[in-house]
């Protein structure tokens, strides 16, 4: 459902990228066809060699910003997206992954109802190539404190989270190549902070 009335506040997508062609004009397409008002969106290249430039050129009136250059790895964009957003609700989604329709939406809608919740987060749709699409399972907040670095319930693509924990919490590890989403999501430092507030 849909917010009828009031504000609809500001969230930042991101997508970093590197020679992803072949997916990464879904990725966009999902992103700047959502029936949201207030959202920016900034792809950060890594300088790729493909047919990126073209397809970032095709749809550089419908994205905020973007730029192709060599950096330091996916966590080096995405901190560079970072940097460089102003809304309030942020979150990443890489250059094969999309967005559901009417995801801003609903993601907007669960903030407004959760004015204190730092973090929200859903299910995501894997697809692609694998026989049948499937939904990741959540688990519950009772669970959370016992589960949550066995079993990663708590997909990056759907979670979403206010710019306030950017600030509070650093950016990424920009050394590490892979699972910089883990390392900031189960991180110590974000498991003490963030329990101590509602999570939705």
């Amino acid at each position: 459902m849909k917010i009828q009335s009031g504000d609809f506040p500001k969230i930042t997508i991101i997508t970093p990228s590197f020679n992803q062609g072949n997916y990464i004009e879904e990725t966009i397409l999902s992103v700047i066809t959502q029936d949201y008002p207030n959202f920016e969106y900034i792809v950060i290249d890594g300088g790729s060699s493909d047919n990126t430039i073209d397809i970032l050129n095709k749809y550089s009136d419908r994205i905020n910003f973007w730029v192709s250059e060599k950096d330091k790895g996916q966590a080096d964009a995405i901190n560079k997206g970072f940097r460089m957003s102003t809304g309030e609700i942020v979150n990443w989604i890489n250059s094969d992954d999309q967005l559901l329709p009417d995801a801003l939406h609903k993601i907007a809608k669960r903030f407004s109802e959760h004015p204190d919740a730092i973090m929200i987060h859903g299910r995501i749709e894997y697809f692609g190539e694998v026989k049948h699409n499937f939904f990741s399972r959540n688990l519950s907040l009772r669970d959370i404190s016992s589960k949550y670095v066995a079993h990663i319930c708590m997909p990056q693509p759907a979670t979403f989270y206010r710019m306030k924990l950017l600030e509070e919490q650093g950016l990424l590890e920009e050394n590490l190549r892979f699972s910089m989403d883990t390392d900031y999501l189960f991180g110590p430092d974000f498991i003490i902070k963030s329990f101590k507030r509602k999570m939705c």
